[in-house]
């Protein structure tokens, strides 16, 4: 096992006692989809060493699944085996249970093997293909929560979830952190509630499709997911809210996100 995996593992318990010391703990009431990319006949990308993207997405989602109702929260999937479901029939679905939000898990793909790090996805049609935050380099392990996505209605509170799921991933894995985007997938677009595609990594990149290889690993994506999503659900204590208006220097002000932030963009 790598010193990141280590390093990566060893955070996340320590983040579990410090959640767990401040007594945070969903409502029943919260409910979030879980839809695992691809399936059946639809591999999506497959590794040079024949690793499928179905079966990783899957596996990291029923371990976010066993983590979230350990925390109360109701958890549906739009797939618990290897079945094809097209675009149009998850997000039909997706609507009908009325959740939360909604996680998309896939992992990426790229002609140039040397491409890597992990990216999130919310909808924007008229920002598509515009990073909209990457994490500050300086410390990464701070939250600094842009001021402008602190509003409601269904962008703002995807961002929200896509923010606390692409921090806590990027202090977890240590992956390069290639942006939260916007994008005009048909899946986002279709999508009525907060809804955030996960990109986790290249399965082209041979170090990363390594990685993912490793179940130790996919546990500690999986922590990091479920640990974004209570923070952005349950609300995070102390946190930097930064706001930028042209000219101006950054300002820092406390941010605490209430337990039905996403719950009220519904």
């Amino acid at each position: 096992m790598s010193g990141k995996i280590v390093r990566g593992i060893l955070a996340l318990l320590l983040a579990c006692i410090v959640f767990a010391g401040r007594g945070y703990a969903f409502d029943e009431g919260f409910t979030v989809v879980i839809d695992p990319g691809h399936g059946g006949k639809d591999s999506g990308a497959i590794s040079a060493s024949g690793l499928f993207e179905k079966h990783i997405v899957l596996d990291i989602a029923r371990r976010m699944q066993a983590i979230l109702r350990e925390w109360n929260v109701n958890v549906i999937m739009t797939r618990t085996s290897d079945d094809f479901l097209s675009l149009s029939t998850r997000a039909h679905f997706i609507n009908s249970q009325k959740p939360d939000v909604c996680v998309s898990i896939h992992a990426n793909s790229s002609n140039i093997a040397s491409v890597h790090g992990f990216e999130s996805y919310i909808y924007d049609k008229r920002k598509r293909g515009t990073i909209l935050h990457r994490i500050p380099e300086v410390n990464p392990s701070i939250f600094v929560f842009p001021m402008k996505y602190s509003t409601s209605g269904k962008h703002s509170k995807s961002f929200q979830a896509a923010y606390y799921m692409h921090t806590a991933l990027a202090a977890a894995t240590g992956s390069s952190d290639r942006g939260i985007r916007a994008a005009h997938f048909h899946l986002l677009r279709a999508v009525e509630v907060p809804c955030v595609l996960m990109e986790i990594g290249f399965m082209s990149n041979r170090f990363e499709a390594k990685r993912l290889e490793d179940s130790n690993y996919r546990q500690v994506m999986a922590q990091a997911l479920a640990e974004g999503i209570m923070r952005a659900m349950n609300g995070v204590e102390a946190d930097t809210l930064i706001s930028r208006s042209k000219g101006s220097e950054p300002v820092g002000s406390s941010l605490l996100l209430p337990a039905a932030a996403i719950k009220g963009a519904r």
